[in-house]
């Protein structure tokens, strides 16, 4: 294999784990490793500690032979960051490292984006995006018992978070109202009397927004939205590198595969819901349209962004509505509804933007690793 002639660096908190070291991340750095080294981009993963600024020089890990093993490599051509705040090990030297990186002209991908709600205020003012947005307002009490009275069923998400974890459903039944919460120990749910006791279950803690929740389509009983990956490629242009549909179970109110739901492929889905073919290829290709429309907004008001996961909800009328954007793309959908070319292109695309990067930048800059620690 010849010597690769660019590196990409890898941001994340690496634990004691021999075999999963980067946690849920790991088994995705293992094949975007494998992607890179096909287009001549080494990948090496690193976190804050192995930094060593005087000898501008990274202690890394990379996959050798099935492996993991530690190797010094010069600075990288480009960062992609995948920090996750799960905990102090995650965010400790992470602000730091992006400070003096951004000093240095290191460009870093794909640093978390500005949250629901400001994402939400900027498709607003989009033309195209503004129609297709379920109405939305910060959580309080107010806006919690206006939204109810009106939409009579709402949504109650996190404004930083993902994964499903954290939303709640609330309806508005005779005698109060029933809500279910999907968190990271299991699921709750219940009835209270009183706007201020939902309030209390389901909004405590992080700042919260609360959503419309679409009549969504369901097929065979679940409902389903559709995640749209789009993805800077080669050229840096966004491209859509596929949709899928995900699914929740039969008793759900969410649809993330990290909440238990599960993925297929988006025609098959739409065509089983009753969709003729001319349907189905006209909410695809409009899916694609608007999911293209949505990564230019949001990029142009964020930090260097190369991959965004976009949800959609087709309500019954098959009308489409935009949800939210992810940085996090859930690149794990595709794997698991069999499309095996978005897959492996979702995996090798960071690496296609890094070498995009490392042009533009200055040309490819030569280096390779160095001594194994």
């Amino acid at each position: 294999m010849s010597q690769p002639d660019v590196y990409l660096g890898v941001l994340c908190a690496r634990r004691s784990s021999k075999t999963r070291p980067y946690q849920e991340q790991t088994t995705f750095f293992r094949r975007l490793i494998k992607e890179a080294r096909t287009i001549g981009v080494e990948v090496f993963i690193f976190s804050p500690r192995d930094v060593l600024w005087s000898r501008r020089r990274i202690r890394g890990w990379t996959m050798v032979n099935g492996r993991w093993r530690k190797g010094i490599y010069r600075f990288p051509d480009a960062v992609f960051d995948r920090v996750s705040p799960k905990g102090r090990a995650d965010l400790a030297g992470i602000p730091s490292v992006r400070r003096r990186f951004a000093r240095m002209k290191i460009p870093m991908f794909n640093t978390r984006l500005t949250g629901k709600w400001g994402m939400y205020k900027v498709w607003r003012k989009n033309p195209t995006l503004a129609p297709i947005l379920p109405p939305t307002r910060v959580l309080t009490k107010t806006t919690l018992y206006s939204m109810l009275k009106q939409y009579g069923e709402v949504y109650v998400k996190p404004i930083n978070g993902g994964q499903g974890k954290g939303v709640a459903w609330v309806k508005r039944v005779p005698g109060g109202y029933r809500y279910r919460i999907h968190g990271g120990r299991g699921v709750r749910s219940g009835m209270v009397r009183t706007i201020g006791a939902v309030s209390a279950r389901c909004g405590g803690g992080r700042p919260r927004i609360v959503q419309m929740a679409i009549d969504v389509l369901k097929y065979d009983g679940r409902p389903f939205d559709i995640r749209a990956l789009v993805q800077r490629h080669g050229d840096g242009e966004w491209r859509v590198t596929g949709v899928v549909a995900r699914l929740g179970g039969r008793r759900s109110k969410v649809t993330n595969i990290h909440a238990g739901g599960s993925a297929r492929k988006l025609h098959e889905i739409l065509a089983e819901t009753g969709a003729d073919d001319h349907q189905v290829a006209e909410i695809i290709e409009s899916i694609k349209r608007l999911a293209i429309e949505t990564a230019e907004a949001t990029s142009k008001t964020t930090r260097l962004v190369a991959e965004l996961g976009i949800d959609f909800a087709i309500d019954k009328d098959y009308r489409c509505w935009l949800l939210e954007a992810n940085s996090r793309t859930g690149r794990i959908s595709f794997h698991r509804a069999g499309e095996t070319e978005a897959a492996s292109m979702a995996d090798r695309s960071p690496a296609e933007f890094a070498r995009h990067l490392a042009y533009k930048k200055s040309g490819v800059a030569q280096g390779v690793a160095e001594s194994v620690v």
